[in-house]
C-alpha cells in the first residue's frame, strides 16, 4: 500500500508531476552513466582535479550574486534607494528558496515581493512587480550572452553541437531582444489599457481582482509597470541586459575552472554555450532549481567540447555540487537574516497599528 496519502496525489497537477517524472528519470539517468562508465573511474577523475582550480572555481559563484545584486540594486533606486547589502541578501534567499523549494522558480521571487511590501510599504503587486522585472530582466540577459556567444561559436569554432544551428539561434535571440526593445512603449500601451486588462480578468478567479473592501483591483499595469516603462533605453541596454549577463558569465567561468582542474582544455566559450542550454532545459523541464535535468545536459553535451565521458561526468557533478553548496550556505544564512528582519517589520507594523 503507498504511504503517499490521496489528497497529496490530487494535488500534483500533470505538469508538476511530468516535471518530477522528468526530474527522477534524469536522476535515474545520471546514475545509469556513472555505473556505465565505471564508479570508480569517475570517482578516481574527480579525485584527481588539481587542488588550486577546483578552490578557484568557488570564486566565481559569489561574484555572481554580487553582480546579480548590484544590477537589480540600480533597477530598485529608479524608485527607491536600497543598501547593496540588503539587495544582496535577498538575491540570495531568492537562489536558495528557489533550489529548496519545487515551485518551478516562484518561491524566492515572492519572498523578495513580500519582503519589499512590508519593509516598503508598497502593493504586494506593485513589489512582486520589481521582482519581476528583475526575474525577466536575468532572462533577456542570458539571452543576451547565449545569442552572442552562439553566433561566436557558429562563425569561429568547428562543432556538432546542436547540428550547426547555434548561430542561426544567436541571431533569432538577438532579433527578438531587438524587438522587445522597440515594442516595450506599445507593450505598455496595450498592458495600461483598461479594455484589455478586462478581457485578461475573465481567465482569473475572482478573489484575485477584488480586495478586502471588494473594490476591483488594478493588478496588470503595476506588476509590469517595471519591466516595461522603468529605466532609458541606455539603462535598459546596460543594466537589464549586459550586467544579467554578466552575472551569467560568472557561472560559465566557475564551471569551465572546474572543468580545467580535471585537465580538459576546451575553449571556454564552448562550455558557457553548453552550460547555458543545460541551464535552459532545467529551467524548463526540472524542479528544485534544475536538479538532475542540468546534470544530464552536462554530462551529455560536455563531450561537443572534446571532454572525455568520466570528466565529463566528474565535471558536471562537481561544477553542480559546488553550486549548491554555495547556494545552500550562503542563501540559507540570508534567509535567516532577513527572515528576523521581516519578523521584526511585521512586528513593528503591528505594533503601530495597535496603537
Amino acid at each position: 500500500m503507498s504511504s503517499v496519502p490521496p489528497q497529496a496525489t490530487r494535488s500534483l497537477k500533470p505538469g508538476k508531476l511530468l516535471q518530477w517524472l522528468v526530474a527522477l528519470g534524469c536522476l535515474a539517468y545520471v546514475g545509469h552513466s556513472i555505473y556505465a562508465l565505471g564508479p570508480e573511474k569517475v570517482w578516481n577523475t574527480a579525485r584527481s582535479a588539481d587542488a588550486f582550480w577546483l578552490a578557484l572555481s568557488f570564486a566565481p559563484l559569489p561574484a555572481r550574486f554580487l553582480i546579480w545584486a548590484v544590477k537589480w540594486g540600480a533597477m530598485l533606486r529608479r524608485e527607491t534607494a536600497i543598501p547593496l547589502k540588503e539587495v544582496g541578501l535577498l538575491v540570495l534567499v531568492n537562489n536558495f528558496l528557489n533550489l529548496v523549494t519545487p515551485s518551478a522558480k516562484l518561491a524566492g521571487g515572492f519572498f523578495r515581493g513580500f519582503y519589499l511590501a512590508k519593509t516598503q510599504g508598497w502593493t504586494m503587486r506593485h513589489a512582486y512587480g520589481w521582482t519581476l522585472a528583475d526575474q525577466i530582466s536575468m532572462t533577456f540577459g542570458n539571452i543576451f550572452l547565449f545569442s552572442v556567444l552562439g553566433l561566436w561559436t557558429g562563425f569561429f569554432l568547428e562543432t556538432e553541437l546542436l547540428n550547426g544551428a547555434l548561430p542561426y539561434l544567436g541571431a533569432v535571440g538577438l532579433i527578438l531582444l531587438t524587438a522587445i526593445f522597440f515594442l516595450r512603449p506599445a507593450l505598455w500601451r496595450i498592458i495600461s489599457n483598461a479594455t484589455f486588462q478586462q478581457k485578461i480578468d475573465r481567465w482569473l478567479p475572482k478573489r484575485f481582482l477584488f480586495d478586502e473592501a471588494g473594490e476591483k483591483r488594478l493588478w496588470l499595469g503595476p506588476l509590469l509597470k517595471p519591466t516595461l516603462c522603468s529605466g532609458s533605453a541606455g539603462q535598459w541596454l546596460t543594466i537589464e541586459l549586459f550586467l544579467s549577463a554578466c552575472s551569467f558569465v560568472m557561472l560559465c567561468l566557475a564551471n569551465a575552472l572546474v572543468l580545467r582542474s580535471l585537465g580538459t582544455d576546451s575553449s571556454i566559450v564552448l562550455i558557457a554555450v553548453i552550460l547555458m542550454l543545460a541551464t535552459f532545459a532545467g529551467t524548463i523541464l526540472g524542479v528544485m532549481g534544475g536538479i538532475g535535468v542540468t546534470e544530464v545536459f552536462l554530462m551529455t553535451l560536455y563531450p561537443y567540447a572534446g571532454i572525455p565521458p568520466e570528466a565529463a561526468a566528474a565535471g558536471a557533478l562537481l561544477h553542480r555540487a559546488s553550486f549548491y553548496a554555495v547556494t545552500l550556505v550562503l542563501g540559507g544564512a540570508a534567509f535567516w537574516t532577513q527572515g528576523k528582519h521581516l519578523k521584526a517589520c511585521m512586528a513593528a507594523s503591528k505594533g503601530e497599528a495597535a496603537a
